[in-house]
């Protein structure tokens, strides 16, 4: 019977999410042909050797990591988001009058609500 033989060697680097030691993981299959990655000891992480994610560990730090690192936001976004909105609440309050932002607050402040619960429960892992 055929086994993979894995072996294990210290990189002197630590993980950036939890601050375990990575190591080089190096397993040869019974074909011949071995497959080498990188791997957290403490969260499970893992790196091809070009650094592109493999797995993701299971804790939260990990799995922020792995979103800001795959989807990254940047200053520009969040200012260019911020400019629309107020373009926005100036066209309305201009077209509709003040009258029209009674009921536009009351929906944005339901949509920040809903945001900001589906946010925590990612963080927290709820679904």
């Amino acid at each position: 019977m055929f086994e993979t033989k894995t072996t294990w060697e210290d990189t002197g680097h630590d993980c950036a999410h939890c601050g375990g030691e990575v190591l080089k993981r190096i397993d040869s299959l019974p074909n011949g042909t071995t497959d080498v990655l990188f791997q957290c000891r403490n969260c499970g992480c893992q790196w091809a050797m070009d650094r592109t994610w493999l797995r993701v560990g299971n804790g939260r730090s990990c799995q922020k990591a792995h979103d800001q690192e795959t989807n990254p936001t940047g200053y520009y976004s969040r200012r260019l988001m911020i400019g629309v909105g107020i373009v926005f609440l100036v066209v309305v309050a201009r077209l509709g009058g003040i009258g029209a932002l009674r009921y536009l607050l009351p929906l944005a402040a339901l949509g920040l609500v809903a945001w900001w619960v589906i946010r925590l429960g990612k963080e927290f892992e709820w679904w």
